[in-house]
């Protein structure tokens, strides 16, 4: 009982104050500007990072996300330091979101039902069924969010790295 409060307090209370602290003292903002604006990369090649962050942070590979990331933004030549930031948006708050757009999305693309429902009748079947749902969803979300992310955030980039030299 006591650790799993502990655990609440933790993710509800100090995680997003510590947050909160580091935006509020500018770390934030410092590594954002070093690892992003101040690169020496390509504004594609950091963009290709950010995006691929995002995609592996929403990538069904639960709890292997960093690791598999870090793989991998070296097998691609990517900025690994920008993976890094980028596959870390999966952090408590966010994840019932995720679940739940992927599970949506799976649905959309399986022609199953959307509605999350919690019957008194739950059994293997089910749960079966709702895992391949929401595999198919995350993949899909996690497609689409890694290339809409790396495209806005390669206009930006051109924008303000633009407006830097200018």
């Amino acid at each position: 009982m006591f650790k799993s409060f502990r655990l609440y307090i933790t993710t509800l209370h100090q995680k997003p104050r510590d947050l909160y602290r580091r935006i509020k003292s500018g770390e934030l903002k410092k590594i954002f500007r070093e690892q992003i604006l101040h690169a020496q990369d390509s504004n594609l090649k950091i963009a290709a990072s950010i995006g691929f962050g995002i995609f592996m942070s929403i990538f069904p590979i639960w709890g292997f996300q960093t690791l598999a990331a870090i793989f991998l933004a070296i097998f691609f030549r990517l900025n690994k330091a920008i993976v890094i930031i980028a596959v870390n948006i999966s952090i408590p708050p966010v994840i019932p979101v995720f679940l739940y757009i992927s599970f949506i999305i799976g649905g959309l693309l399986l022609n199953q039902s959307v509605n999350i429902a919690y019957d008194k009748q739950f059994d293997f079947k089910n749960i079966q069924n709702d895992l391949v749902q929401y595999y198919f969803g995350a993949i899909i979300f996690a497609i689409i969010s890694g290339i809409i992310i790396g495209l806005i955030s390669y206009f930006l980039l051109l924008l303000f790295k633009k407006e830097r030299n200018s």
